[in-house]
């Protein structure tokens, strides 16, 4: 692992931030304590100007995990790993508009490592799944393929989820928050995923 051995405040850090994501995790597995000094990780992680993370400034959490991921990608790009982020949390999903009126479906496929689902309102994360998979309608949508102004349609499918899924929950309010149901481990465990294509829909 190369190292770049930088001072601060009369004291020797480690600059790479592999190094420093591997200290954690080995010391995380390897001793009986529940808690780690993030210090190092913290010096090693830097802004958008080269500076040390400022840990008493809050971070979206999303943009955290990206910049986070794409650091982490970078650092793995010239070696036999490069691809390790993307086979373990990287997931597909497929935004459609569809025309009542002629069937015409456009398409985007987009890439994602966290998945972002709507909570308020909702009484569990697989209403917010479902609510997401029907959709939408999009007012006066001027259709490419009839060239009509039509009601369409709007969706998401998730047409690959990743080994590992990071669920962002998205606009929380505090009556959620205090919602055991919806917050609990064993509700994220009971999750059944589904990966659609366009014509079609397979449970996971």
């Amino acid at each position: 692992m190369p190292t770049n051995m930088q001072e601060h405040k009369d004291k020797q850090y480690n600059d790479n931030l592999l190094y420093q994501l591997q200290s954690i995790f080995g010391f995380l597995d390897n001793t009986a304590r529940q808690a780690y000094d993030p210090t190092d990780l913290v010096w090693s992680y830097k802004d958008y100007d080269g500076k040390p993370t400022n840990s008493g400034i809050q971070m979206d959490a999303q943009e955290f995990v990206g910049r986070f991921f794409d650091k982490v990608e970078e650092s793995l790009k010239d070696t036999s790993q490069k691809y390790l982020i993307e086979d373990i949390f990287k997931g597909y999903s497929a935004s459609q508009l569809i025309c009542p009126s002629c069937g015409f479906n456009k398409t985007t496929i987009e890439n994602w490592t966290t998945l972002q689902v709507e909570v308020d309102g909702m009484s569990n994360m697989h209403e917010s799944l479902r609510k997401q998979l029907r959709g939408s309608i999009i007012s006066e949508y001027n259709c490419q393929g009839c060239k009509k102004s039509v009601d369409a349609t709007k969706r998401t499918l998730l047409t690959k989820t990743p080994n590992v899924i990071i669920v962002h929950l998205h606009a929380c309010s505090s009556a959620w928050r205090r919602s055991p149901t919806l917050r609990s481990t064993q509700a994220m465990n009971s999750l059944n995923f589904w990966t659609s294509t366009p014509t079609a829909s397979k449970r996971t």
